[in-house]
Parts: structure tokens; sequence; C-alpha cells
């Protein structure tokens, strides 16, 4: 709980690092599930079902193993159907195959956001470095352009089953103060996490 007007979901399933053949399909699903007006949970959850404010999903995957993760802001008494509904769809993607249609529009957004964050020289020089440092090939995102063409409906189904599965998933919500629900074991109220600590070293640091 916390001195909030409105209930915070965060839905997340541990994932796969930056230089995992998984990256490029989880980025699609990102796109399919909650990145723009079009996705599916915006068009369901919001816009069909009026259950949530905003919503949204991405996939980050770093040097060490990321994250899945869905987030959305709702009235709190609708947090355990929107819950619901998210992994509904999430679901979705383990048994049926993402239609060609729907498959090549995301590929066509993920491919013109590459473009567009390279239309200045500063950002084609951030992108040379965030490569450098983070794969050590500085043509990284160059050859990313070329795996996403290439991710089918077969990758997407195979990805969902091998992350989105109960056990790997973990679900957060933050809530006004005295709206926490009364079922919900799974959200732990922040008021027991134990007080910050400071430490000196020797050093001085």
């Amino acid at each position: 709980e916390g001195d909030v007007n409105k209930a915070y979901l965060f839905l997340g399933y541990h994932t796969a690092d930056i230089k995992s053949e998984d990256k490029y399909a989880l980025d699609v699903i990102s796109m399919i599930l909650g990145e723009g007006r079009s996705s599916r949970l915006y068009q369901k959850v919001r816009e069909r079902l009026s259950l949530v404010s905003s919503i949204g999903s991405w996939s980050y995957t770093p040097l060490y193993p990321g994250v899945f993760a869905v987030t959305a802001t709702l009235e709190p008494d609708k947090f355990s159907r929107v819950k619901d509904e998210i992994i509904r769809e999430i679901d979705r993607l383990r048994t049926e195959a993402v239609s060609p249609a729907e498959l090549e529009k995301v590929k066509e957004m993920i491919i013109s956001e590459y473009y567009f964050s390279r239309d200045t020289v500063a950002g084609q020089a951030s992108d040379i470095g965030y490569c450098e440092v983070a794969t050590a090939n500085c043509n990284y995102l160059t050859e990313y352009v070329e795996k996403v063409k290439k991710v089918s409906a077969e990758d997407i189904i195979r990805v969902a089953q091998k992350y989105f599965y109960a056990d790997n998933l973990t679900v957060t919500g933050l809530f006004p103060r005295g709206a926490l629900p009364a079922a919900a074991p799974e959200v732990k109220n922040s008021s027991v996490v134990n007080a910050i600590q400071k430490y000196e070293l020797p050093n001085g640091l």
C-alpha cells in the first residue's frame, strides 16, 4: 500500500539475456501484447472491457537474464480481474498462432522504430555505443533487424511456452492505503519491509 489514488499492477516473467536467440521473439510478443493502441491488451482490457486507464508491456533483456512485463493502472477492485485477463491473453500465445497480417504489422513497427532511432547522428552514435557495451558488437542492431524479420508464428508459440507459465510468474500490486484486497496474499504490504540502513566503510564510502 502507498500514497496513491489508483492501483498499479506489475506482472513479470523471468526471461532471457541479450545474447539469447529468444530475444527477438520476445520483442515481437511485447509489441503484439501491449505496445501501442492497436495491441491486444490495449484493445481488449482498456477499450473493450474498460478495466484499466493504462496498460502496456515490454521485454527487457540485458547482459543477464531479463524480464517480460505487463503494467497497468486501474481501480483497486478490478485488480484480480485485470490480472486474469492479462494472463488469459498471454496464454493464447502459447497455443494460438499469430496471423500473418498481425505478425507482419508488428515486425514493421519494430523495424520502423529502429530506423527512427538512427535518424540523427546522435542517435546513430548512441546505438553504436550501446551495442559495443552490451554485446561487444557495434553492428548488433543491424543484425537485430534481420533476425526480427525471421521471427515466425512457430517461434512465438515456442518462446511463449518456454517462459510464460505460472511458476515463472511474479505479480506485484501497489494499492491506495486501505484498499489492499483481503484475498490477495501474494500482494505484500510494503510496510513490512525492513527500513533502509546506512553503513560506512573504513575508506569513508
